[in-house]
C-alpha cells in the first residue's frame, strides 16, 4: 500500500512540474514576441515569425 502511495505521489510530482514548466515556456514565449514586435516596430514582411512560433516549430519536430 505505501509503494502504490509512493509511486502515486512521484507521478503527481512528475506532472506538476511539467506543467510548471509548460506554463513557464509559454510566459517565455509571449515575452519574446512582445519583445519581437517592438524591436520591429510591430509584427513587419522582414519579421513574420515570433519567437512562439520558433518554439512551435521545435514542439513539433
Amino acid at each position: 500500500m505505501r509503494a502504490a502511495i509512493k509511486r502515486r505521489l512521484a507521478e503527481l510530482q512528475t506532472q506538476h512540474a511539467d506543467i510548471e514548466h509548460a506554463e513557464t515556456v509559454a510566459q517565455i514565449s509571449e515575452l519574446m514576441d512582445e519583445l519581437s514586435a517592438k524591436a520591429v516596430g510591430g509584427q513587419s514582411e522582414a519579421h513574420p515569425r515570433t519567437f512562439g512560433d520558433y518554439m512551435d516549430g521545435l514542439a513539433d519536430a
